[in-house]
């Protein structure tokens, strides 16, 4: 009877260890998105109005500068990037092409990459609605979308490529940057997929 207790004792600990144990390498093993963010963004050439005989004359093309911020939370996992694309809209309207932040990279624990000075030209009819909507109220909403492929990797082990797709918006005032006290724009997962290419 004795050994009896003492047998089921000891399979109720070795059964309580190993619940510990997997939810441990569960909460260890578990990997988290990486964290986009678009900071210094600054629209040049916003335009001064001109008024001449009560014709207003603007600037047709424009060119946003920005940078992108990735961080990867993961203290355990490096992710691969199969690229990086992003294309600004305005409303309905595209504004410029898709601009390739990177090519494929690999991104360490726990780093943070940021990608600098990248442009955006943008022209034609969708700049036109774009900078009179600045200048009748003093403000515009741009959106950016993101899209990109990643893989993590822990030593040997590897997972499969999960897609990204991201968007994120904000408030742009007539100083041609973003309004508010953060100044920057996050990125977050969207329901939508898209494909710029």
């Amino acid at each position: 009877m004795c050994e009896t207790n003492s047998f089921k004792g000891w399979l109720l600990q070795v059964a309580g260890l190993s619940v510990i144990l997997v939810l441990v390498l569960w909460l260890s093993l578990r990997t988290r998105s990486p964290n986009f963010s678009i900071q210094n963004l600054t629209i040049d050439q916003l335009p001064t109005t001109n008024i001449t005989n009560n014709s207003t004359t603007t600037s047709t093309n424009t060119t946003i500068t920005f940078e992108l911020e990735i961080e990867n939370p993961n203290k355990d996992y490096n992710i691969w990037y199969s690229g990086v694309d992003l294309m600004w809209y305005h409303g309905g309207d595209t504004l410029g092409g898709a601009s390739t932040v990177s090519k494929s990279f690999r991104q360490g624990k726990s780093e943070t990459n940021n990608f600098s000075n990248l442009k955006v030209n943008v022209y034609g009819q969708n700049c036109t609605r774009f900078i009179q909507e600045v200048m009748s109220t003093g403000t515009v909403q741009l959106e950016a979308r993101l899209v990109t492929e990643i893989k993590y990797r822990m030593g040997v082990l590897r997972s499969k490529r999960h897609g990204l797709n991201l968007k994120g918006s904000a408030e742009v005032g007539r100083d041609g940057k973003i309004k508010g006290k953060k100044k920057r724009m996050k990125l977050r997962k969207s329901s939508s997929k898209w494909r710029f290419h």
